[in-house]
């Protein structure tokens, strides 16, 4: 199991802790996702298939690009 910690500018609300929460949470491989509002963080734990290249690449899609 892998954990891993992002920064994400565009969270500024609940409903886009949802949003995200929602979203990650649906790619295979992914056990759990938390956002902190506050923070602006997303906090994933994952598994093959899940990397971190797909999940970067559906939080840029849904318009929620983490920092680089």
């Amino acid at each position: 199991m892998n954990t891993n910690q992002m920064t994400i500018p565009a969270i500024s609300c609940g409903h886009c802790k949802l949003t995200v929460e929602r979203e990650v949470s649906e790619l295979a491989g992914i056990s759990k996702a938390t956002v902190d509002v506050d923070l602006k963080q997303l906090t994933v734990e994952f598994e093959t298939p899940a990397t971190l290249l797909k999940i970067h690449g559906l939080l840029q899609e849904i318009g929620y690009p983490v920092a680089v």
